[in-house]
């Protein structure tokens, strides 16, 4: 649904009137799943939209569902994808934020939210259903003792 909200943006609002959502209340509604999967193919236009739509600045949306978004991140499947997301999602709040470019780090994002996103990866990592379709990259696997080095 996200993904062609700029190309096809007349979907959203047929959906909308099928579920008897205005498109605004369904894109908030679905913020937890649309951005994790808007961040790790780095569509930068269609964040901009939903954020248009929705009424609420990139940055406080970003930060907002970070927990999430990481979550999504750290599972793709190669460190070169979770590496690009992660550059492209700390660009996104900088800019949105209108902060230096450096300014916002990969480091500060995860402390923002590690306990969440630690409990979020522990779960999923857990769960007997998910254990054959999660990939996770070797990147992602690396990082994850660091994360919780930080936090305790």
């Amino acid at each position: 649904m996200t993904a062609n909200i700029c190309n096809k943006p007349a979907l959203l609002g047929e959906l909308g009137r099928f579920l008897s959502l205005e498109p605004a209340e369904l894109l908030a509604f679905t913020l937890s799943y649309s951005l994790p999967s808007l961040v790790a193919t780095c569509s930068r236009d269609e964040i901009r939209a939903v954020s248009h739509q929705v009424g609420r600045p990139v940055a406080a949306l970003l930060i907002d569902k970070t927990a999430v978004i990481l979550k999504a991140v750290f599972l793709l499947p190669d460190g070169a994808s979770t590496e690009q997301a992660l550059r492209f999602m700390t660009r996104m709040v900088a800019e949105a934020a209108g902060a230096r470019a450096g300014s916002v780090g990969i480091q500060a994002l995860v402390n923002s939210s590690i306990a969440e996103l630690l409990a979020e990866l522990v779960i999923l990592l857990g769960s007997e259903e998910h254990n054959t379709a999660v990939m996770v990259g070797t990147r992602s696997l690396s990082i994850l003792p660091n994360l919780a080095e930080s936090f305790f």
